[in-house]
């Protein structure tokens, strides 16, 4: 597939892919967390939550364009898996590009506020 080679970090796909990116209902299935919300706005943490419907995740989708936001956002799949399958397949390289780009730098914020204080 030419849209995967060109991803700058695959690594953090891979994981999401595999719903083993340590988020609060992960890491609360896996007896590491005490529940499993999200601290910074008290959500439920889903891979859902954090990368799309946060307040945080949800101010860097705006700044995409309307109809891709509302593409990503409208794809109801069980897992992270078939929900990266159905993006990937359509999508075109740049929107692809800049989706997963948004979606590691949602991650990377995230991580920066919870373990460094970084806001």
């Amino acid at each position: 597939m030419e849209n995967q080679s060109s991803i700058k970090n695959p690594s953090f796909l891979w994981h999401l892919a595999r719903q083993s990116i340590p988020i609060g209902d992960v890491r609360h299935h896996r007896n590491m967390a005490l529940d499993g919300t999200y601290s910074l706005c008290g959500g439920l943490d889903s891979w859902r939550h954090a990368l799309l419907e946060c307040n945080l995740a949800k101010c860097v989708w705006a700044l995409e364009k309307e109809d891709l936001k509302a593409f990503i956002c409208q794809i109801e799949t069980p897992g992270t898996r078939v929900w990266l399958a159905e993006v990937m397949a359509a999508l075109k390289h740049e929107e692809l590009t800049r989706v997963v780009v948004r979606l590691w730098a949602i991650w990377y914020g995230r991580c920066q506020a919870l373990f460094k204080n970084n806001f």
